[in-house]
């Protein structure tokens, strides 16, 4: 997600990563993000669409979540 965010100028990544940590409250992002909350969805919608995910997965989500630190440490290390 953040390869393609590079190339096509978007923050996905990002803004998934918000999404997950709060819990996939849209209200919740919404205001965190300063956007609509119909917004919020109509994004995840997007997102969930591109890159062929479920956010309904419980499963996929921590999965996303660990990766996400993963990454963030990596990234640290260099």
């Amino acid at each position: 997600i953040a390869e393609h965010d590079a190339q096509a100028g978007t923050d996905n990544y990002e803004f998934l990563h918000s999404y997950l940590m709060l819990e996939r409250r849209t209200s919740t992002v919404a205001d965190a993000l300063h956007m609509h909350r119909n917004n919020v969805s109509y994004r995840i919608g997007r997102i969930e669409e591109l890159y062929d995910i479920d956010l309904d997965d419980a499963a996929l989500r921590i999965d996303l979540l660990v990766a996400y630190r993963i990454r963030a440490a990596l990234l640290k290390q260099h």
